[in-house]
Order: C-alpha cells, then structure tokens, then sequence
C-alpha cells in the first residue's frame, strides 16, 4: 500500500448546470456593484 500524496482536495466540476446557474449569479450580482461603483463591468482594463 502506498501512502497518499498529499491532503485531500475538493473538485468542482465546472460544466454541471448547477455550476454554471451559480457562475451566472455571481458575474451578475458583481456587474451590479461594479455599476453602483460608476465602473463599466466590461472594462477589462480599469484606468487608475
């Protein structure tokens, strides 16, 4: 038996409808605030 390589890690399968629902919740709850903040959430290169 060998010993194992290192501690266990959590995988999430990131094509699941489950997933990809959440991803877009996420990406569009940041859109808003990015907008409350004044900023072009499709601005991928804020200026400083």
């Amino acid at each position: 038996m060998t010993a194992p390589l290192g501690p266990a890690v959590d995988v999430e399968i990131t094509d699941t409808p489950a997933y990809l629902e959440r991803k877009r919740a996420d990406d569009d709850a940041l859109d808003v605030v990015l907008g409350a903040r004044g900023l072009d959430p499709d601005d991928t290169h804020p200026r400083s």
